[in-house]
């Protein structure tokens, strides 16, 4: 059984030739500019492996919530900005069965 909460992991490589600075630049745009705002959405953190992989953590109230988001992608100049810099991008929703800790407050 679900408990609501959505984890969505977005994995990608960075486009050659883009610098840090500027995929960190565009992230916080699309949280500005987008994300923020959109309903459901909880929060998330960007954050890189080793390897050099990202990981894009977001959190959501809800399948409905994260889905419906998806569908207003293409439209949105900040979104269109910040997935420019991704390359071999992959996503998955995890579906929290149980919550502890801080996420038991989400």
């Amino acid at each position: 059984m679900s408990s609501g909460l959505v984890i969505e992991l977005a994995s990608f490589s960075m486009v050659p030739g883009v610098a840090e600075h500027e995929l960190l630049a565009a992230s916080e745009r699309l949280e500005r500019e987008f994300l923020s705002s959109a309903p459901g959405y909880l929060g998330r953190a960007l954050s890189k492996l080793e390897d050099d992989t990202w990981m894009d953590v977001v959190l959501w109230a809800s399948e409905e919530d994260a889905n419906a988001i998806l569908s207003r992608l293409p439209e949105n100049a900040a979104a269109g900005a910040y997935f420019s810099f991704m390359h071999g991008a992959s996503l998955t929703h995890l579906h929290a069965v149980r919550r502890f800790g801080a996420f038991a407050q989400l």
